[in-house]
């Protein structure tokens, strides 16, 4: 993941961290901003296999 001046981001770029597990459904829920840009991850577990699905902004 990059931010706006093309550099990486590190752990000190992230804010206003949050993370939902949602054991019945195999699901994880990560949302924080980097930059003041929300982003949010879900990882889905299904069977064997793990999706892992960021939305663009």
């Amino acid at each position: 993941m990059e931010k706006k001046d093309g550099s990486e981001v590190t752990v000190n770029d992230i804010s206003e961290i949050n993370e939902e597990l949602n054991l019945w459904k195999g699901e994880i829920r990560s949302s924080f901003k980097v930059e003041g840009v929300p982003v949010e991850v879900i990882l889905l577990k299904c069977g064997w296999t793990v999706f892992l699905w960021v939305p663009r902004f």
